[in-house]
């Protein structure tokens, strides 16, 4: 059964690339690639068909966009509907919610990054975007678009905390004010919001993450978000180890905090071949399809890795040749740095 569904999934991919026009040809690789679990595939591939379909196939539009989510398929689209918080709004009497009721103009700036966190906003109606830092002299970076229902400002929750983005409204918008003790006491109420907010809250955090590193940082934001959906977060306390020597990774991975020490196994006593630091990637040998390496890889302080199946970047670095490029730019780098060091 797998060896006929691979056989199917490599004479979508040879349609795709003999007629990349025909929308048709990208829903039925969306499809069977989600058939065959490649989640992230799926949804690149159902991307491409999204944009190929004409204005009048609304109908081809619409069914792309009930089984994969309209968030994944246009870059201005904005929070998903199974990550909608707007039933806190339901905790407060009629009263309590005018009061707290903002209504913010297009451009208005809702929040600054490094401010002092005393409130949560609960988007009832707009878009509203998060924008990134960038470069001196140049403008923000569209990190990500948030919409009716997504919560923002969580830093509040923490005693003494600063906002860690800026958020301006995209469009007209209105979001509803809440003290800290206001989201604790309705989540109390309601446990599956505060599960609601952690999905939300993980899926920004990745994204955010993924749209600060060099190799992903040009990506759309659509792309982003298919990335974010099937990734995953893990910690590692000092001196564990990530990889053992002459292993692959079990994914491909991006340090999102911490120090990596990189080990070199093959002399006796192992050689210090050079540490990993935030942005750091992790696991191109096997991307690549070159043997494992020597090297053993172990957290210097406490480190936190972002992980992404290798399946997806495989679909997207042969979706996107552009990607491809720096992925194998990023290996020599990479490569070249590490015989230096071992050289020293």
């Amino acid at each position: 059964m797998a060896n006929a569904m691979d056989d199917t999934l490599r004479k979508l991919t040879r349609a795709c690339e003999v007629a990349p026009d025909d929308p048709e040809h990208w829903m039925r690789l969306a499809l069977a690639r989600r058939k065959r679990g490649r989640m992230a595939g799926a949804m690149l591939a159902a991307r491409r068909a999204w944009l190929l379909f004409s204005a009048d196939e609304t109908h081809k539009r619409a069914e792309l966009e009930r089984i994969f989510g309209r968030e994944v398929l246009s870059e201005d689209a904005a929070t998903p509907g199974w990550l909608d918080c707007r039933a806190l709004a339901d905790a407060l009497d009629a009263k309590t919610r005018q009061a707290h009721t903002l209504k913010l103009p297009e451009g208005a700036v809702l929040m600054r990054k490094g401010e002092p966190a005393d409130l949560l906003y609960l988007v009832l109606k707009g878009r509203l975007a998060v924008l990134g830092e960038t470069s001196e002299g140049r403008p923000p970076k569209l990190v990500n678009f948030v919409g009716p229902g997504a919560l923002l400002g969580e830093s509040a929750l923490e005693e003494g905390a600063v906002r860690t983005a800026t958020v301006v409204a995209a469009e007209p918008a209105v979001v509803l004010r809440l003290a800290p003790e206001m989201v604790i006491r309705a989540w109390g109420q309601q446990p599956e919001l505060f599960i609601a907010f952690c999905k939300e809250r993980m899926m920004r955090t990745i994204t955010t993450a993924l749209s600060s590193t060099p190799l992903f940082g040009e990506l759309p934001l659509g792309v982003l978000r298919v990335l974010a959906r099937v990734a995953w977060i893990e910690p590692f306390a000092p001196e564990e180890t990530i990889k053992p020597a002459h292993t692959y990774m079990p994914a491909f991975a991006v340090i999102l905090r911490g120090v990596v020490h990189m080990l070199d196994t093959g002399e006796d006593p192992p050689v210090y071949a050079g540490r990993g630091t935030q942005g750091t990637v992790l696991g191109l040998p096997r991307l690549l399809g070159e043997e494992p390496p020597a090297l053993m890889y172990r957290a210097e302080t406490k480190t936190e890795l972002l992980f992404i199946p290798f399946d997806a970047m495989e679909d997207l670095m042969w979706e996107m040749p552009s990607f491809a490029l720096r992925v194998r730019k990023a290996a020599e780098q990479q490569t070249q740095t590490l015989m230096q060091t071992i050289a020293l």
